[in-house]
């Protein structure tokens, strides 16, 4: 999320009576995240995130639908995500001048960032991974992941990428991508998994989680690289991992869900897997397309690029705990 295409109060008012929300009372521009356009909409109906996607091929559109789906599904059984706004003819999207522009109700909450995130938050949010992970499995339904080792790899074959970086950090990712590629892993339990789960998709209010959003990258895939997205994003800290989030994940995670003995054995090539998906996502999102700092939040690759580096010791370690 963020704010790559500036929205008029006509052009949000058009998409406001798309979806029947009435008349746009306020609206502003949301500048945290990476990927998508946001703004904050609200309406006598109530407080709605409008999603702006630009020129979405045929694989990010069906992405958009599988995600509505899998957050109506969620919803259904008292998960604690937004409502998809749904349009009189059924659909989620509506697309406008080659866009796609998506509604969401807003959430109560806030989000809690490094160094504030307590053992006792992580829990919480561990355990919503976990609960997401079964209750997603009554979901018929298959999402592309956009995120894929494959996908990865192809980012950082582009010219462009190379030439963007120092030498010595664009050899280090090209050998982690092909160390990953030559050790496929085996067959481990997955389904709906969100694939994103940062801290600043959770909020809190009083210190009780309140709220899961933007499952954007929500795909198919395996629970063991959902939950070491998680624990790279919750636990990393500049240089080293915090082993006390990182225990509180685990038990907040195994309260909801036991992972398999087989998910314990490959948990270390699914956490660099995802350390090195998120270097490569932060060198193209961020470090090779600069943005004004009102309109996006910065995240350098640099951060993930250490994780990287200790991401096998460090996963080895992980895996102990998944078992215990």
């Amino acid at each position: 999320m963020a704010i790559y295409q500036t929205l008029g109060s006509a052009t949000i008012q058009r998409c406001a009576m798309a979806f029947g929300l009435g008349e746009v009372l306020s609206s502003r521009g949301e500048p945290a995240g990476s990927v998508h356009t946001i703004y904050e909409v609200v309406t006598p109906r109530g407080r709605f995130a409008l999603r702006y996607v630009n020129q979405p091929d045929e694989t990010w559109l069906a992405a958009l639908r599988y995600e509505a789906a899998l957050m109506d599904h969620l919803q259904q059984q008292g998960f604690p995500c937004p409502a998809v706004a749904h349009m009189a003819d059924g659909d989620v999207l509506w697309m406008m001048d080659n866009a796609a522009i998506q509604f969401f109700t807003w959430l109560p909450g806030r989000h809690v960032l490094s160094p504030d995130l307590t053992p006792d938050l992580c829990d919480q949010a561990a355990f919503q991974m976990g609960r997401m992970h079964v209750l997603g499995r009554g979901l018929d339904l298959r999402g592309p992941d956009l995120f894929s080792l494959q996908q990865v790899d192809q980012w950082i074959n582009e010219p462009l990428f190379r030439t963007s970086l120092p030498e010595r950090h664009f050899l280090a990712i090209r050998r982690a991508c092909d160390e990953l590629l030559a050790h496929a892993p085996a067959e481990t339990p997955g389904g709906a998994i969100h694939a994103d789960l940062f801290p600043d998709n959770v909020l809190y209010e009083n210190g009780r989680l309140t709220g899961i959003i933007d499952f954007g990258a929500a795909c198919t895939g395996r629970f063991i690289d959902d939950l070491a997205t998680f624990i790279s994003s919750w636990a990393w800290r500049a240089d080293h991992l915090d082993w006390e989030r990182t225990r509180a994940i685990a038990s907040g995670y195994r309260r909801a869900r036991i992972p398999a003995p087989e998910e314990a054995e490959e948990f270390s090539w699914a956490f660099r897997k995802m350390s090195l998906r998120f270097t490569v996502t932060r060198v193209r999102d961020f470090h090779m397309n600069p943005a004004p700092p009102e309109s996006r939040v910065h995240k350098d690759y640099l951060d993930y690029l250490r994780c990287l580096t200790s991401a096998r010791e460090n996963g080895e370690r992980i895996a102990a705990l998944l078992r215990n």
